[in-house]
């Protein structure tokens, strides 16, 4: 289990949040991401201009190797929370959330989301994604404001 403190006292290597069983709300499923949930078609997504246009990621070309080792990389970090978006109707895989940095001293993060699967835009799945992060955020980490930008 991914592990992430729960309140501002506790502060360990790892995070630990409750995602057992991974966090619901219609239309999309939450889940940890690990590097075994890297395919071709989320190293497709990385590198397909229409999707990656307002990312960073789009400065660079990605394998299943590099991305494999990104996800790892986040994984371990205690300052950053990263989550895989499945559709509540196919469970595909659709897209990624990502929380952090984790600023602890003044208990903010930013969130940054990429919904790769283009047959699901415009159905709400960012907006249901955003919403489940900031109750994460709020409720398991105590966090006090969350931004984001692109």
């Amino acid at each position: 289990m991914f592990e992430m403190p729960v309140s501002r006292s506790e502060f360990k290597r790892d995070m630990q949040i409750q995602l057992d069983p991974p966090v619901e709300n219609f239309p999309i499923r939450l889940f940890v991401l690990r590097p075994n949930d890297v395919t071709p078609d989320y190293v497709s997504w990385l590198n397909d201009p229409s999707v990656n246009q307002y990312l960073e990621c789009r400065f660079a070309t990605h394998t299943i190797e590099s991305t494999r080792k990104y996800v790892e990389s986040i994984l371990t970090s205690p300052l950053y929370l990263f989550l895989g978006i499945r559709s509540g109707l196919s469970g595909n895989h659709v897209g990624n959330i990502k929380l952090g940095p984790i600023d602890r001293h003044h208990w903010t993060g930013e969130v940054g989301i990429l919904i790769g699967n283009k047959s699901v835009w415009g159905q709400g799945i960012a907006r249901s994604a955003i919403n489940m992060m900031a109750e994460i955020a709020r409720a398991q980490l105590s966090l006090r404001k969350l931004t984001a930008g692109c």
